[in-house]
């Protein structure tokens, strides 16, 4: 059985298997390196692409409801959501306008 020796540029004497092991880590470490480095590019870039967004504040659109009838336990849901910000959220203006006998909602709509 030989075992070769190889003598490095600073003059200590390493075996075959630990000179291989030892440029296996430098370039696991190049490797690593770069992973980290890319990363952290990645995330600056995506940091300053969502600071670059910021969203200009449109007027809110204005939504007009034409109930066929007058406040009722009926369109509890548009209140609710209404009361709760769901159409703020949206950036929606909502107005409810009553009915009644003498209101048309076909024609209020149209008007």
């Amino acid at each position: 059985m030989a075992i070769c020796l190889t003598i490095n540029a600073d003059s200590s004497i390493l075996s075959n298997g630990a000179n291989e092991m030892k440029m296996r880590q430098k370039g696991m470490a190049k490797i690593k390196r770069t992973i980290f480095i890319l990363i952290a590019v990645v995330m600056t870039v995506s940091a300053l692409i969502v600071a670059g967004c910021s969203s200009v504040e449109n007027p809110p659109d204005q939504v007009t409801v034409q109930l066929k009838w007058v406040h009722s336990i009926q369109f509890g849901g548009m209140y609710t959501a209404d009361k709760k910000g769901f159409y703020t959220d949206e950036n929606i203006a909502v107005t409810f306008n009553t009915g009644g006998p003498d209101i048309d909602g076909t024609q209020v709509c149209y008007l």
